[in-house]
Order: C-alpha cells, then sequence, then structure tokens
C-alpha cells in the first residue's frame, strides 16, 4: 500500500515537473522568436517615421534651393537698379555743377509738364507757349490729337539728367506710362522713354525738342 503511493506521488511529481518545465518554455523558450518579432514591428513605425522625416527634408532642401535661385536671379536686378540710381546722382550732380540746382530743376519741371500733354495728346497752343521755344512752338501747331475717343490717365513719371549738350542746352530723359481709359474702363497700358531737349533761349530755359517712341515731334529750337 504505501509501495502504490509513493509510486502515485512519484507519477505526480514528475508530471507536474512535466507541466512546469512546459509553462517555462512557453514562457522563456520563446522569447528570441517574440523578440524576432517585436523588431519586424518595431521597426516599421521607425522606418514609416523615417520617410516621413527623408520627404521633409527633401522637401526643406527644395524650398530652400528655390529660394537660393530666387535670389541669384533677383540680386542682378538690385544691383542694376542700385547702378541706376548711382548712375542718376551722378548725372544729377554733373548737371547742377553745369547749370545750378534751380536751372536743373526748373528744365525737369518743364519736362514732366510736357511729357504729360504730349500722352494726353493735349496740344492746345496756350498750354504749350510757356514751355516750348518759339520756332519749336510752330511744330506744335501742326501736331493733332489721334481722333480716338480715349482717355490717358498718368500712373508715373520720373525725370532724369540723360546728356550735356553744353553750358545752355540739355537733354532729359523721361519715363513715362500711364492706363488707357475707353467708356470708363482700362483697355491697355502703356510706357514710353521720351527725350527732352531744353535749353537756354534769350534769358529764359525753355524745351526746344521731343522725342518720344523714335518718332520725333519736329522742330528745331532757336
Amino acid at each position: 500500500m504505501e509501495r502504490q503511493t509513493v509510486a502515485k506521488f512519484v507519477f505526480l511529481l514528475v508530471i507536474t515537473f512535466g507541466v512546469l518545465t512546459v509553462m517555462l518554455f512557453n514562457y522563456f523558450g520563446s522569447d528570441d522568436h517574440k523578440d524576432v518579432e517585436e523588431m519586424f514591428h518595431d521597426t516599421e513605425p521607425e522606418r514609416k517615421d523615417d520617410k516621413e522625416v527623408d520627404e521633409a527634408y527633401i522637401e526643406e532642401l527644395d524650398k530652400q534651393m528655390e529660394q537660393t535661385v530666387e535670389e541669384e536671379r533677383e540680386a542682378p536686378q538690385e544691383e542694376e537698379a542700385e547702378e541706376v540710381e548711382l548712375e542718376e546722382r551722378d548725372m544729377d550732380t554733373l548737371f547742377q555743377k553745369t547749370y545750378g540746382e534751380d536751372v536743373l530743376q526748373k528744365a525737369k519741371t518743364m519736362a514732366e509738364e510736357v511729357a504729360t500733354l504730349w500722352i494726353q495728346e493735349d496740344f492746345t497752343i496756350d498750354n504749350w507757349k510757356a514751355l516750348v521755344t518759339p520756332k519749336y512752338l510752330k511744330s506744335i501747331k501742326k501736331k493733332k490729337p489721334s481722333g480716338n475717343d480715349v482717355q490717358r490717365e498718368i500712373k508715373e513719371l520720373s525725370v532724369a539728367p540723360a546728356e550735356e549738350i553744353s553750358n545752355n542746352e540739355m537733354v532729359l530723359g523721361v519715363f513715362v506710362s500711364w492706363d488707357v481709359i475707353a467708356n470708363d474702363e482700362k483697355v491697355n497700358e502703356q510706357m514710353d522713354m521720351m527725350y527732352v531737349t531744353v535749353k537756354q533761349h534769350e534769358d529764359e530755359w525753355l524745351v526746344s525738342h521731343v522725342d518720344a517712341t523714335g518718332a520725333s515731334m519736329e522742330g528745331e529750337g532757336q
């Protein structure tokens, strides 16, 4: 009886040990496999994040390259504008030394007024009389408006010294842009670079010649 009890007890121990062994193996023995799976599971989000980071980095590089190209494209334009501005200042200084500041300012004002009348096709003699030489006024009398039923509204007008001819004669450049209006609507935009010759006539300075769009208003001052 005791031998049977001992045998049963040993059998139970063997069974218990076997169960424990299987449980322990399942718990610890599958770690490698589990780790392998977890390794792949863990790296997938990381690879996705890396891809997003790479795309963001490439996008940022593209933006920087576009910005650099744009800056390189604008740089020559800015340098050219600065050079033009410096040149205009130098010409202003030169003209002031040659003609005097008051004469230069008066000449610029006359050039603005003449350019405005020209663009607006206003050839009313009374409006030109005080601005141009008597001989050039004869040329103005021959001018007639184009007859187009439009208005011209000046948007921008700037005057700068262009050429010294002599101590009593100068050429001013006039850049002007304007809108063409028909039936109260803008139908076109135009611009021109005009050259206005101003010379001393007797005791005053007057416009003696106007050149616009390559077609000059004929006449010689005196």
